[in-house]
């Protein structure tokens, strides 16, 4: 579904977006007729109006255009996880350092140096000269759940502490209101 932008809600080209989406939701293909008939065009004028807004959609990534005067919505691709572009530099490398990962996954440097003490800690790589070098090749990028077991419990503590906190700010703001009812 496309979303309505801007300040002008009433806009060409949020008609357009709104004809896209009822004929998405009707099922019917999205040809410049259909989606001119369905924001209203009335003149030649109007219609080439409602083209050129298709035009501004497809620069900006909004839509795609599948075929001559037939247009789609664009399929949102999600960049990769950052530990899974560290993997495949690793693989593509075999031996990397921290300040590579840095440079060319684009994650901190805290980060990259624990994600490879981990790796290195399951055997996976071996720290030589510097570099980390890829010692078991596994396609498939190992999955380590050590780190998300102690985060899970670190959230717990927080939130803890977090109602224990809310909890005795509450009691506070009742015993002011009855010191403020009782005056």
């Amino acid at each position: 579904m496309l979303e309505l932008r801007g300040p002008q809600k009433n806009s060409l080209a949020n008609r357009v977006r709104q004809a896209v989406n009822a004929l998405i939701e009707e099922g019917k293909e999205c040809s410049t007729t259909n989606i001119s008939n369905k924001v209203g065009t009335m003149s030649r004028v109007e219609y080439k109006r409602v083209l050129n807004a298709l035009c501004d959609l497809t620069k900006s990534g909004e839509l795609r255009r599948v075929t001559r005067g037939v247009y789609a919505l664009r399929d949102r691709q999600t960049p990769p996880e950052k530990r899974v572009v560290m993997w495949r530099l690793l693989r593509m490398r075999h031996a990397v350092t921290a300040d590579d990962l840095v440079e060319l996954a684009e994650v901190s440097r805290d980060y990259a140096c624990q994600w490879l003490r981990t790796l290195e800690k399951h055997g996976v790589v071996r720290l030589t000269r510097g570099k980390y070098r890829l010692i078991k090749d596994t396609v498939a990028m190992p999955v380590f759940d050590d780190n998300a077991k102690k985060l899970r419990e670190l959230r717990a503590k927080k939130k803890q502490a977090a109602l224990a906190a809310l909890t005795m700010a509450n009691e506070a703001i009742v015993r002011a209101r009855n010191a403020v009812n009782n005056i």
